[in-house]
């Protein structure tokens, strides 16, 4: 850690410019990660930088149910369409109980795949025979000649919920 951060006296603090300086309302003035000053060492290095956040932003951050958050199993996903579609799939999905569902065609005009949907769809199968998308149980449905992916939340232990949140390893539960 640098002796400025461990004394914060010795440190210079530097407001930078402002974008309307008519307007002083932090909240008309800042989007998300505007900066609103810079912390500099005693070489007039920056050290650190003070960002303003918007009312409507910071009461997001603090209700967690306005967060979406991924699994850490995410990362491990290896394709591109794997990826997409966990994406995709937590966006609509979330944490209804019945889940949520969609024809096969959208997804591909969705996905914007340079693939034929032919090719997607044979990948989506894959995708749903070997249920890599962490936290959700997918399926294919054939109705009115169509194929529609469904995905459905797999219900989470409280237990092992509450040991993610405290940072606990749940491989040690199991």
């Amino acid at each position: 850690m640098s002796g400025c951060a461990q004394r914060s006296t010795a440190c210079n603090r530097r407001p930078l410019p402002r974008r309307s300086a008519s307007n002083t309302s932090a909240d008309a003035t800042a989007s998300p990660g505007s900066t609103n000053g810079e912390t500099l060492d005693d070489r007039g290095r920056a050290v650190g930088i003070e960002l303003i956040l918007p009312d409507w932003f910071y009461a997001g951050v603090l209700d967690r149910g306005l967060i979406l958050t991924i699994d850490r199993a995410y990362f491990a996903l290896t394709g591109g369409v794997e990826r997409w579609l966990y994406r995709i799939v937590r966006k609509h999905g979330g944490h209804q109980r019945g889940g949520w569902s969609f024809d096969v065609p959208h997804l591909h005009l969705k996905s914007g795949a340079l693939s034929p949907l032919k090719q997607f769809a044979f990948e989506l199968r894959t995708i749903v025979r070997r249920q890599s998308l962490p936290g959700y149980h997918l399926s294919l449905e054939h109705s009115f000649g169509r194929e529609r992916l469904i995905f459905k939340p797999i219900p989470v232990d409280p237990f092992v919920a509450a040991a993610r949140r405290v940072g606990f390893p749940v491989e040690k539960l199991a």
